[in-house]
C-alpha cells in the first residue's frame, strides 16, 4: 500500500513528527462530540439527550452505545449526526498552512510530487483512472469536504465583493490572488486524487489568474467575474458528480454544458 500524503512528507523531511502530531490533534479537537452536535442542532429533544447522558454515566458507555442501549439511536439519526461533524472537519493541509509548517504553494508542491511518486507506482492507463479510493478511503471525502466548506465559500465571497460598486483597482488584485490561491489548492487536490477534469479546469485559471497579477495592465475585472462564475459553476458540478459516482466520467448532460462553456471561454479544444 503506498504511503499516505503526511507519511511522505515525513520521508523526505518536509515536516517533523511534532509538528504532524500536532497538526493531527488540532484536527481531533476541532471535531465537536456527538452529544455536542445533537444539542447544538437540536436533533434529540433536551429530556432525551439528557437521558442517554445520565445513562452514559451511569453504565460507563460512549454517548453512541448509550443512545442505542435506549433505543434512540436510529440508522436516520446516525446519517445526519455523521453529516454535521464532517461538514466540521477541517483538513490536515488547511492546519498545516494555518500553523504556519508549509505554505499554500509549498504544501501544493509537495502534493503534486508526492502525486508523482503515487501514479509511478500505479502505473495505472489515463483512461482508465478513477479517484484510487482503494488507497485512502478518506481521500475524496477530504477533497469534497474541503471544496465545500472552505472552497466554494470563499470563491463565492470573492464574486460577491468584485461585483461591489466602486472596487478599486487594489482590491481588484487582492481578491484575485485570494482566487488564485484557491484555484491552486483546487489543482493540487484534484492532481492527487485523478480527477483530470477538475485539475484542466483548476489549472486553466490558476495560468489567467497569475498572468493577469504578474502584467503592469489594468486587470479586466469583468472576464474575472465570468471566469470565477463558470468554473465555480463547474467544479462544483464536478464534485457532485465525485460524490454520487466516484468519477468524473459519469458528468450529465446538464453539467457537460457548464464544461463546454469554460471550454470555449479558454479556447480549449479536446
Amino acid at each position: 500500500m503506498p504511503k499516505l500524503f503526511c507519511e511522505y512528507l515525513l520521508e523526505i523531511k518536509l515536516i517533523k513528527s511534532e509538528q504532524l502530531l500536532d497538526a493531527f490533534m488540532e484536527q481531533i479537537n476541532h471535531v465537536p462530540s456527538t452529544a455536542e452536535v445533537i444539542y447544538n442542532s437540536n436533533i434529540l429533544n433536551k429530556e432525551e439527550i439528557l437521558k442517554i447522558l445520565i445513562h452514559q454515566q451511569q453504565e460507563g458507555m460512549d454517548f453512541r452505545s448509550s443512545a442505542k442501549d435506549l433505543g434512540l439511536w436510529t440508522f436516520n439519526l446516525s446519517q445526519e449526526v455523521n453529516k454535521k461533524i464532517q461538514a466540521t472537519h477541517k483538513p490536515l493541509g488547511e492546519i498545516l498552512i494555518q500553523k504556519g509548517f508549509f505554505t499554500l504553494d509549498s504544501l501544493s508542491s509537495a502534493f503534486a510530487s508526492y502525486t508523482e511518486n503515487i501514479n509511478s507506482l500505479k502505473n495505472t492507463p489515463e483512461k482508465d483512472i478513477k479517484i484510487q479510493e482503494s488507497h485512502n478511503p478518506t481521500l475524496s471525502n477530504e477533497y469534497l469536504t474541503c471544496f465545500n466548506n472552505d472552497i466554494l465559500p470563499n470563491m463565492q465571497r470573492t464574486i460577491y465583493i468584485l461585483k461591489e460598486k466602486d472596487i478599486s483597482a487594489e482590491n481588484i488584485k487582492i481578491e484575485t490572488r485570494k482566487a488564485l490561491a484557491e484555484f491552486v489548492a483546487v489543482r493540487a487536490a484534484a492532481n492527487f486524487l485523478g480527477a483530470h477534469i477538475s485539475q484542466k479546469v483548476a489549472n486553466e485559471v490558476v495560468k489567467y489568474f497569475q498572468k493577469s497579477l504578474d502584467s503592469n495592465e489594468a486587470i479586466d475585472l469583468m472576464k474575472v467575474i465570468n471566469i470565477l462564475e463558470i468554473s465555480v459553476e463547474v467544479l462544483n458540478n464536478l464534485c457532485t458528480c465525485l460524490q454520487q459516482s466516484n468519477s468524473e466520467k459519469m458528468i450529465s448532460e446538464e453539467h457537460l454544458a457548464s464544461y463546454e462553456k469554460f471550454k470555449n471561454l479558454f479556447n480549449i479544444k479536446d
